[in-house]
């Protein structure tokens, strides 16, 4: 037995109640738009909070590397030229990833320290602002900076008074 075409049509679809068909359908894609951008969003939170912590992970490397480096770069001895250059260049990496617009102003100083090195054991190399005091001073300056971007503390950090000034 075979059904007209155009009965078929109104006996499917003719009892589909179309209004709420349409409804669920926008409130599904809807929901699931809402879904994706909220999904989106925590995803987007997750990873600063991420890049937060290993940038504050990083700061707190970096400042234990500029006070060790502090310590073997004037108070150590000449045997030490091999730790005070791996800590050179690893104040340089964190400051890379930490702080990239310090990078030149710190090698810079850096370089001038090593340079202030080898005038020790060759007078006719006379470098200007890199002794102790100079260096003490440019490295509480960059680390009061790195305190006020990365943990977002004005921090007030002073000499140490107690040590010899070269």
């Amino acid at each position: 037995m075979t059904v007209p075409t155009d009965q078929l049509a109104t006996s499917v679809f003719g009892a589909v109640d179309w209004p709420n068909l349409v409804a669920t359908l926008s409130a599904a894609v809807l929901g699931g738009w809402i879904a994706s951008r909220i999904a989106q969003r925590q995803m987007t939170a997750s990873a600063e909070a991420e890049r937060d912590k290993t940038r504050r992970e990083l700061a707190r490397d970096l400042i234990e590397s500029i006070d060790s480096y502090l310590h073997i770069a004037y108070r150590g001895s000449g045997e030490d030229r091999f730790e005070r250059q791996r800590l050179h260049r690893r104040i340089l990496s964190l400051i890379a990833l930490v702080m990239p617009a310090e990078f030149t102003a710190t090698q810079n100083h850096l370089d001038a320290v090593e340079l202030w090195w080898r005038a020790k054991t060759n007078p006719t190399l006379k470098p200007r602002g890199v002794g102790l005091t100079a260096t003490e001073t440019f490295c509480i300056a960059l680390k009061q900076l790195l305190f006020a971007e990365v943990f977002g503390t004005l921090l007030v950090l002073t000499q140490d008074t107690g040590s010899a000034r070269d």
